[in-house]
């Protein structure tokens, strides 16, 4: 059987990708070989966080990883491409409370840990059959979960290990608190909201004085009210300093103080310090040793101190106090503030404005490295580089030292117990680990009384910033020592702050060294006004201008299960190609259906090329002498110069672009029509050279689309180049660096011959002729220069153009030409009996 007989007509995804998703699992195409010889190439692949469904968000970026590795895997690497799953921590315990609908404090701690668990386990499930549907190269056997003993022992090992470094410390103090998650958060977790709010204007009492006027935004902490600050060169208050005001309705004094954060021109120039309503009045307590009065509670409600407004919710108690100052004739105005012009601190995770709670809290001192930590930014790699000016900004920012406790019931526990009087800390040593302290005490003994373990568990991040080490297997007998530094971390741009900044600090303060070699941030995937998704069910639904998708909102919206339904997963994977490195994009399907496209001009232009190669045969490194062939040859070293030059820098768009044009440009519109008739050409020394170029060409081509596209390539492959190739799969196939030097010659002559091409296809066109339309003569004027190029190409020419002869004539008698390249002119000379029974045939007065 020929090759036009084996080679099927239509490309069928949906058949194709599936069987090649479970061959490459059954073959284990992709496990890491731990023995091998070739250079390492690991990868900290994200673990995505067990907390919803996944969207096509999540494929845009992940896909950029897995291209990656695939490409590195091509050029010689041994690729460790794992996967985790970020299963532990509030996020998970968020969805399972959703899922599920009871409440951690419904249960006990251990049947709801199960519970967390199960859910888990559930969600990765569908994360793991999504990635293999999108034909994710990962070695799943390296599957790792954060909530695993490995992981636990390895966390727990960093909070001894930091403890044992002094970067570490417990104490009180007021801490970043979600009222709705009911635990503190790190200064990385807070998100900006724009919020509408209201200026309060209310007096407060000064003996002997005209009363100070406050415009408070948070009239509810006026229980928790400790102070009052003017700013010390604001003229109308200055005989005020130093006296006491009294708080309205609850009538406690407070001291009035000076100091240059008070801003004169905000509000009325008067600022109520409150224990806590914003930094600045922890800046201010702190510095003025003022006393500590909590009005609001972990959940959000108001405490005894706040009188008629104790147990209402923050929302509830500040119209209630507003109502009850009216009352008393204690509110002089009220000014709405717009939102556009109010950016209130949230809770990343719920969107709940920031509360400051005291609690004892577990600290990584962050702050006092800022300097060390820009460094040792520095000492990576960053695609594209104006990342780290993003991360430089985030470090010289920092203001507060990263808490880890999290007051929470599922995550890794916190090793350490306290005697009961607080005073005295036990913190387990490492042989011990991994541990929960709720569940065993220490050999030695407190001072007095007994241990009381630590019920808080450790903030996710604090096991996440350690995925590098759960990588290397560190402590454990078969560690990858070699590992560190990993050759590349990919994520997106929004967790600088968080994961990127957390791994850097945990591996600067154990190792002094970087944590990775490379990292490479990828956008996100934006949903604009328009519906997201052709022909859905959701088609009426309406969406924000450019934001981003939200896990929780948004997953089914975006779910990529839905959109492979429709497109194909190399469809998804070319979309996913098709943007810069660490720029955001908008979804747009109509991209996808574009792919879709490109696929099956891929495989219709495979089959046409291979039907020109039965019965052949490659030899191994043949060069033709033919122009042609030195042309395409020529340009394809040129692009792969610059595709390889492009994923060393792992800008995959940059990549994709040229190899594109090359497809379809120089290889599908020109080449393959260039050589049709010498592929047919019963003389060997005209078809062989021809034969042997297109299948150089078209093997080389297929494996530089491998990356992008690995099902419908493989597809190809095996249906046709495995027999020569002798490999099991393309894919394992060595993308070998092409060192021959471009033929500047070749290139000119190409780019003169596509030319007179172009202008032989103008003229047709234009004179409404079937592009087969036989001529007589073609006559080519131009430059001596480009003459001499054209001539050995004549009867490439004269085949092209389906003429009888061609003729080359000087510049001088070009004058009467009507087509032009670049002073290149022709006359076509077509039979007027041939152009008359044209016209007939298309007036529909001849028969053909």
């Amino acid at each position: 059987m020929g090759i036009a007989e084996s080679f099927p007509k239509r490309y069928e995804p949906k058949e194709i990708e599936k069987k090649w998703q479970d061959e490459w699992d059954r073959q284990k195409i992709y496990q890491f070989q731990p023995n091998s010889s070739k250079p390492i190439f690991s990868i900290d692949t994200p673990p995505p966080t067990v907390s919803g469904r996944l969207h096509i968000g999540h494929v845009f970026s992940y896909t950029h990883t897995d291209m990656i590795s695939r490409y590195r895997r091509m050029t010689g690497h041994n690729v460790y491409y794992p996967f985790g799953y970020d299963d532990n921590g509030l996020p998970t315990e968020i969805l399972t409370e959703k899922v599920t609908g009871v409440k951690s404090y419904q249960t006990d701690r251990k049947k709801f840990r199960e519970l967390c668990l199960e859910t888990a386990k559930t969600y990765s499930q569908m994360f793991r059959d999504l990635w293999k549907a999108i034909g994710f190269s990962c070695d799943f056997d390296s599957a790792y979960s954060t909530i695993s003993p490995l992981a636990q022992r390895i966390s727990q090992w960093s909070f001894v290990d930091l403890h044992k470094k002094g970067k570490l410390e417990r104490r009180r103090e007021p801490a970043l608190w979600c009222t709705n998650c009911a635990t503190s958060f790190a200064q990385a977790e807070i998100e900006d909201q724009n919020i509408a709010g209201k200026f309060v204007h209310i007096p407060f009492a000064v003996d002997g004085k005209d009363p100070l006027i406050v415009a408070t935004t948070r009239p509810e902490l006026l229980s928790a009210c400790v102070a009052v600050f003017v700013h010390p060169e604001d003229d109308r208050f200055k005989s005020y300093a130093g006296k006491k005001a009294k708080v309205p309705f609850y009538e406690h004094e407070v001291p009035i103080l000076t100091d240059e954060k008070a801003q004169m021109d905000k509000g009325t120039g008067v600022v109520m310090c409150c224990t806590f309503g914003d930094v600045t009045d922890i800046q201010w307590w702190r510095q003025y040793k003022l006393p500590l009065r909590e009005a609001i509670s972990k959940i959000g409600k108001m405490t005894e101190i706040a009188g008629p407004l104790k147990d209402l919710k923050l929302s509830v108690a500040k119209e209630k106090i507003i109502e009850l100052l009216k009352e008393r004739n204690l509110v002089l105005k009220i000014l709405d503030i717009p939102a556009e012009t109010r950016v209130v601190n949230t809770h990343e995770r719920c969107g709940t404005p920031v509360e400051f709670l005291v609690q004892l809290q577990w600290f990584i001192k962050a702050v006092e490295a800022k300097k060390e930590l820009i460094e040792v930014g520095r000492g990576i790699h960053w695609h594209p580089e104006f990342m780290r000016h993003r991360y430089e900004n985030w470090v010289e920012n920092l203001s507060w030292d990263w808490a880890i406790s999290r007051q929470r019931t599922y995550g890794v526990p916190i090793p350490a117990w306290y005697s009961e009087d607080q005073k005295h800390t036990h913190i387990a040593d490492v042989s011990e680990l991994p541990l929960d302290p709720t569940e065993s005490k220490p050999k030695v003994k407190p001072p007095s009384g007994d241990w009381i373990a630590d019920p808080d568990v450790l903030d996710t991040w604090a096991t996440s910033s350690v995925t590098f080490l759960i990588n290397a297997k560190f402590g454990l007998a078969e560690e990858r020592k070699n590992f560190l530094p990993m050759s590349m971390r990919p994520q997106a741009h929004d967790i600088i702050r968080t994961w990127a900044f957390y791994t850097i600090l945990k591996s600067y303060y154990h190792f002094g060294a970087v944590p990775w070699k490379d990292i490479v941030m990828s956008g996100h995937v934006k949903k604009s006004a328009a519906p997201p998704v052709i022909g859905s069910q959701i088609a009426g639904q309406t969406f924000a201008k450019k934001t981003k998708i939200s896990k929780s909102k948004d997953g089914e919206a975006f779910a990529p299960e839905r959109i492979l339904e429709r497109h194909s997963a190399d469809a998804i994977r070319l979309w996913a190609a098709g943007a810069s490195l660490g720029i955001d994009i908008l979804f747009d399907e109509n991209g996808i259906q574009d792919a879709d496209k490109f696929l099956n001009k891929l495989w219709n232009a495979t089959r046409f090329a291979l039907l020109n190669l039965d019965s052949f045969s490659p030899k191994e490194k043949y060069i033709s002498n033919h122009l042609v062939d030195q042309w395409i040859l020529s340009r394809l070293s040129q692009i792969e110069a610059h595709y390889h030059k492009n994923w060393e820098q792992f800008e995959i768009h940059g990549a994709k672009v040229e190899l594109d044009k090359f497809f379809w440009i120089d290889f599908c519109d020109n080449y393959i029509e260039f050589i049709k008739w010498r592929c047919l050409s019963p003389d060997p020394s005209i078809s062989e050279p021809a034969k042997q170029t297109l299948y150089r060409v078209l093997f080389k081509l297929i494996s530089l689309y491998a990356p992008l596209t690995p099902h419908i390539t493989e597809e190809i492959y095996h249906l046709y180049f495995k027999a020569f190739a002798k490999v099991p799969s393309l894919h394992l196939v060595e993308l070998e660096e092409n060192k021959s030097v471009p033929s500047e010659p070749a290139l000119e002559a190409g780019k003169n011959l596509i030319g007179v091409i172009g202008l032989v296809r103008s003229y047709k066109s234009k004179n409404q002729l079937a592009f087969k339309t036989p001529m007589e003569k073609l006559s080519i004027a131009g430059p001596e220069k480009q003459i001499q190029m054209l001539k050995p190409l004549a009867e490439d020419i004269r085949q092209f153009a389906q003429a009888t002869t061609v003729e080359f004539v000087g510049s001088a008698d070009s004058s009467f030409f009507e087509q032009e390249f670049e002073g290149i002119r022709i006359l076509p000379q077509i039979n007027p009996q041939v152009l008359d029974e044209l016209r007939q045939r298309k007036a529909g007065t001849v028969t053909p």
